[in-house]
């Protein structure tokens, strides 16, 4: 090979090692970055509403609570509360199409799960605190109604991720059933497609005579919290989370999002120090040979 051919060759490294350096460094800031403005919008959230006033919760209200979950999942109690409805910020169908096969387990890890709603079933949003009783289901679900631990209202278990819920009651079958775990990103999924089905301009909302649309109306609230309308929705989905916390009972590990695994970090890290010598290295022979 040439000395120019070599010089040639030389520089190509030096690119491709630059660019694999950016990468990295690009890489590792986003993993790092993202749960960490997450979890401040988050807690900045909390502090504003108050529900860090109880924070530092005791091992005996973690642990007591943790025990109605597991007796919960046994089917040996129960949680009964509900949320009153008082002044609904917005009224929509009561019902929604599943788009998607969604999955209740016995337990609260990935294998065969216990209980499928198919897709494409007609599920009810919400039901009242004595649905069991008298069996009736409203017309209209709202932002502040419906049975605790129902449908998208979950309780929070102390694994991240999994949550100890009552599945959706079908229009085929009414029957209000037992406790099951389900995976908190199902939930996401649904609650997405549920916004989605909703969307209407103000166009077409006052065309119709229904004053503020759904979506809008949920991203305005959003906008008043200082939330964006995507950390809004994760905040609805964990109202039972932030009820919890709010009232010293249990911290959820589901409320903030977890840093990147150390050993990812290491590695980016050690990946990027090493490119970097190489660099410094090529540097170095390219003056020596001038």
């Amino acid at each position: 090979m040439s000395m120019k051919e070599h010089r040639v060759s030389r520089k190509k490294t030096g690119i491709l090692i630059f660019c694999i350096t950016m990468v990295l460094l690009l890489a590792a800031l986003i993993l790092c970055a993202v749960p960490a403005t997450y979890n401040y919008r988050m807690q900045q959230f909390l502090s504003r509403t108050g529900n860090l006033r109880n924070a530092d919760i005791s091992a005996d209200a973690q642990a007591d609570y943790l025990e109605r979950i597991q007796l919960a999942s046994e089917g040996k109690t129960d949680f009964v509360a509900s949320w009153a409805v008082t002044g609904a910020l917005a009224e929509v169908p009561n019902t929604m199409t599943l788009p998607f096969d969604l999955a209740y387990y016995a337990e609260p890890v990935a294998g065969k799960s216990a209980c499928v709603i198919p897709r494409g079933t007609t599920v009810y949003l919400t039901v009242p605190e004595d649905y069991a009783v008298n069996g009736k289901l409203p017309d209209e679900a709202s932002l502040s109604g419906g049975l605790w631990g129902y449908g998208f209202l979950s309780w929070p278990t102390e694994q991240r991720g999994w949550r100890l819920v009552r599945p959706f009651v079908t229009e085929e079958d009414r029957t209000l059933q037992k406790f099951y775990y389900v995976k908190l990103e199902d939930l996401s999924r649904l609650q997405q497609a549920r916004y989605d089905s909703l969307k209407m301009t103000l166009e077409e909302a006052l065309a119709q005579g229904s004053g503020l649309p759904y979506s809008t109306l949920t991203d305005e609230i959003a906008k008043q919290q200082g939330l964006t309308p995507s950390l809004r929705r994760d905040v609805e989905l964990r109202t039972l989370d932030v009820g919890l916390l709010s009232n010293g009972i249990f911290r959820s590990p589901d409320l903030l999002k977890p840093a990147p695994p150390l050993w990812l970090v290491i590695a980016l890290a050690a990946v990027w120090v090493l490119a970097n010598v190489g660099l410094m290295i090529l540097f170095i022979r390219k003056k020596t040979h001038q």
